[in-house]
Order: C-alpha cells, then sequence, then structure tokens
C-alpha cells in the first residue's frame, strides 16, 4: 500500500414613510417564503442524517511518533443490510498493529512486504499489516446498531500529517460500503486522524503495544463492553450536532406551514 461549502436596501430619501411590505393575500411573496422555508429545512434534515452516518474515529488525533489505539466507529450497515465484515487499510508507515478483539467478531491479518525493512524494539521487520478484517462469527451488526472497531499501533514521527484510514463494510446480501475516498467532503470519506506533536512519554497505550506481538487481537482496558458502554459520552459530539439541527428543521417547517396556513385564511 503507498506512503501513503440581493441585500435588498430601501435606499428611499424620506426614512419616516412606513416601507411597504407584500400584503399577506400576495400569492408570490407569499409562496417564496413558504417554498424558503421548507428547502431549508429539508437540507437541514438532509445534513442531519449525514453528519454522524459516516464511519469516523472516535478520536480525530493523535500523537506523532506514539502509541495510540484508533477506534473507528460503525453507525450503520448497507442501506439497510446488517453489517458482517469490516475491513481497514493501513499503510506501511504504521507499526505494532494490533487489533481489538471484540466478542462475537474473528480478526484477521494481511501483510504486505516493506521496501526498506525496519527496526523496531531491537527486531528487524521486514512486513507489515496492510489490511485488518473483523468477521461476524454469530450474529452480524444490525443496521440500527453502531460499534467500535478499535486498532493499537504506532504512528509515524510526521506532526502536521493526515493518516488515512479506508474502511470498506460487507453487508449480508452482497452489498458493501466503501468509506475510501481521500476528501473529506466527498460523499463516503475515509476515516482520518490528525497527527500532532507528542507529548513526552508512550501514553497509556504503550504497555500494550509494546508487551503484545505485531499481529496480535488484543482486548482494550475498558474491556470487551467498551465499544458500548462510553458512546454516550464521547459519541455526543456529532449526535448533539444533529439533534440541534433537528430541531432546527422542525421549526422551521413549522414555520413554513403556519405562514402557509395564515395565507390561506387570509
Amino acid at each position: 500500500m503507498n506512503r501513503s461549502i440581493n441585500n435588498h436596501v430601501d435606499q428611499r430619501e424620506d426614512l419616516s414613510e412606513p416601507i411597504a411590505l407584500p400584503r399577506p393575500g400576495s400569492g408570490r411573496s407569499r409562496w417564496r417564503t413558504v417554498t424558503g422555508l421548507a428547502v431549508l429545512a429539508l437540507g437541514l434534515v438532509a445534513h442531519t442524517g449525514t453528519a454522524s452516518a459516516h464511519v469516523t474515529p472516535v478520536e480525530s488525533s493523535a500523537p506523532a511518533g506514539g502509541y495510540t489505539t484508533v477506534e473507528l466507529q460503525i453507525p450503520h450497515g448497507c442501506e439497510g443490510a446488517a453489517t458482517e465484515k469490516v475491513e481497514v487499510q493501513l499503510n506501511d508507515e504504521i507499526s505494532s498493529v494490533k487489533a481489538q478483539a471484540v466478542p462475537g467478531w474473528n480478526v484477521t491479518y494481511e501483510r504486505e512486504a516493506l521496501e526498506d525493512p525496519i527496526e523496531l524494539h531491537g527486531k528487524e521487520v521486514l512486513d507489515y499489516v496492510s489490511v485488518v478484517t473483523w468477521t461476524a462469527v454469530d450474529a452480524p451488526l444490525p443496521d440500527d446498531q453502531y460499534l467500535r472497531f478499535g486498532i493499537s499501533m504506532k504512528m509515524p514521527d510526521a506532526a502536521g500529517t493526515t493518516q488515512l484510514f479506508p474502511v470498506v463494510q460487507h453487508c449480508v446480501g452482497g452489498a458493501t460500503s466503501s468509506w475510501i475516498d481521500a476528501d473529506p467532503e466527498a460523499e463516503h470519506p475515509a476515516p482520518s486522524v490528525e497527527l500532532v506533536a507528542a507529548e513526552s512519554g508512550h501514553g497509556a497505550t504503550t504497555t500494550t503495544a509494546e508487551a503484545v506481538g505485531e499481529g496480535t487481537s488484543v482486548t482494550e482496558v475498558e474491556g470487551s463492553s467498551g465499544a458500548t458502554t462510553e458512546t454516550a459520552e464521547t459519541d455526543g459530539g456529532s449526535d448533539s450536532l444533529a439533534r440541534i439541527l433537528g430541531v432546527v428543521a422542525v421549526v422551521l417547517a413549522a414555520a413554513a406551514l403556519g405562514v402557509s396556513m395564515r395565507s390561506r385564511k387570509a
């Protein structure tokens, strides 16, 4: 894998005269208002649906050159179909890869040879984990539920750069959702993490990352239920935005309906 959004001003000189507003029964003005409010409301509803629909990392930044755990949240299935397999692609700048052991899911790794071997913890490393795959062993992940899949890793020492983690969802019936576009504004953007200057020390995940061999699944400190237990707290950002936009959309829709009703009575 490569290393890889007519200001109309009344210019009358005599401002003491009242501004003539359109009559309530004016059809053109009335329907412009109703249509404008309705379109705006629909636009907000559409944005609400996509604001938290992407596959995203729980944390959007990580220490450059340090160990960290990237948790990717799968928010829904493929057009209503349940998710039965999740593939995450990694590049050759990332090392010491270990996948989270998710209950009910099996973990496998794909490896590719490094063009230039590296030394890690005193040992020469000839290949890297290019794909981490979780496959549902029992029941797949329903469309109306979400789950997090974590990967512990050592990030490259490149503060200011962005690491992409392309994800492909495989769903029941053969449907797929590919979150692989490098453009963050695309319809299906790849999850991304910005690398920032690391603080002193490796951080909380160092012990786990160094003690377990690369390509070994590990159970994170928060336990197997961590993917759902702390969601209500850490997922508040996107969900709160969605709720706010939803409320605004409802208010605008109600306003449009009110204008229409008053106009009809007039």
